[in-house]
């Protein structure tokens, strides 16, 4: 149950519409607050801005880039399936959003903050409410967590929308609870999935794919 609930809080706040969990060690109960303190630092640091990668109406940064990859450690994978992953993260979510925005869809602040209290109070209910509060500390308190992490949130909350709208969800939320899953979610799951797959696809050739996955192995190797 504590797995789930924590991932819930990554899925939906993070990484949301791309489906990646962060999942750490039973036995190590300081595995969170480390988490959320080096996501803190991969955004803060002064350098997070620097663009990596650059084509038409994509650019990845080193923060976005350091970010999705240790959002993809903790989970049994080597090295090569935690970089091809945490670039197809963030290639996959830079792709969906510019077609969101052409597509005329936008998150306004009243749905940001209406996200925002039904997240934090669903939070507060947790069963492991403790291993969300450390990594709300990592991140140096929760009121920093929200507002390092609004741009990021107010981009996957859009893509929400965009995706709703695509696999025919016509619930109108951009964001919910575990005990608020909208029915029909499996067959929406295989549409998005798909929808995911393309963007990707169509987002890079195989040899920008290339480029930026070798970039993503050398800020691995800076994590270690």
């Amino acid at each position: 149950m504590k797995k789930r609930l924590f991932n819930a809080l990554v899925i939906c706040c993070m990484l949301a519409v791309l489906s990646i969990p962060v999942v750490f060690q039973a036995n190590d109960d300081n595995a969170l607050g480390r988490a959320g303190g080096k996501i803190s630092n991969a955004i803060e640091d002064e350098e997070a801005g620097t663009i990596l990668f650059s084509r038409g109406d994509i650019e990845v940064t080193k923060g976005e880039l350091t970010s999705a990859i240790i959002g993809n450690m903790g989970r049994g994978k080597n090295q090569e399936e935690i970089v091809e992953d945490a670039v197809q993260t963030v290639v996959t979510r830079k792709y969906l959003y510019v077609k969101a925005a052409k597509a005329g869809v936008a998150v306004t602040e009243e749905e940001y903050e209406a996200y925002k209290e039904m997240l934090s109070e669903s939070l507060q209910n947790a069963d492991n409410k403790e291993d969300v509060q450390a990594y709300f500390d990592g991140f140096g308190g929760e009121d920093n967590y929200w507002k390092s992490m609004k741009p990021t949130i107010l981009q996957n909350l859009t893509i929400r929308k965009y995706l709703n709208e695509q696999t025919g969800n016509e619930s109108g939320a951009v964001g919910y609870s575990e005990k608020e899953i909208p029915a029909g979610t499996d067959k929406q799951q295989e549409l998005e999935t798909q929808i995911k797959a393309e963007a990707y696809e169509e987002a890079l050739t195989v040899e920008e794919q290339e480029k930026l996955i070798d970039a993503a192995v050398e800020l691995y190797q800076e994590l270690q």
